[in-house]
């Protein structure tokens, strides 16, 4: 559901229609690839890395697509801005716990390994919200901020 989520939330920003079906037709495919593999007996890296990956690359050609077309007058109030960079630093920032999750959660993992893990990766959750927020808060301004 968060890569149908993320996918709608930038689908309504995207200026170009290429940009638009690149979008919806990844999203499909990753949808399907995290359908395929997806298990209910333990955890799936495969389709937390593709979620992973997909959210990191859209929230890049989002951040790309606004610095080409520049169509912002001031890009630190705007709020898709700070979205897609707390999107960013959490997609990225927990890339590898994915690629390592059969690891990260197996019986023979250290509590310490763990906990450091799970910590450093609820602490890139709370950035994402923080980020996410002053996002939501500078979204009284972005229709004077367009040009």
């Amino acid at each position: 559901w968060e890569v149908m989520l993320i996918a709608t939330l930038y689908l309504n920003y995207f200026q170009s229609v290429l940009l638009k079906k690149i979008v919806l037709y990844s999203t499909a495919i990753s949808v399907g690839v995290i359908i395929l593999t997806f298990r209910t007996d333990s955890i799936s890296p495969v389709s937390s890395t593709v979620q992973k990956l997909f959210v990191t690359a859209l929230a890049l050609m989002y951040l790309n697509e606004i610095m080409d077309e520049i169509r912002i007058k001031n890009i630190l109030i705007y709020s898709m801005f700070w979205m897609s960079a707390g999107v960013l630093i959490y997609s990225a920032g927990t890339f590898f716990f994915s690629l390592f999750g059969t690891y990260l959660y197996a019986d023979i993992t250290s509590d310490n390994v763990f906990d450091a893990f799970w910590n450093l990766s609820q602490l890139l959750y709370i950035l994402f919200v923080l980020l996410a927020t002053v996002g939501l808060w500078f979204s009284k301004y972005d229709r004077t901020n367009l040009i």
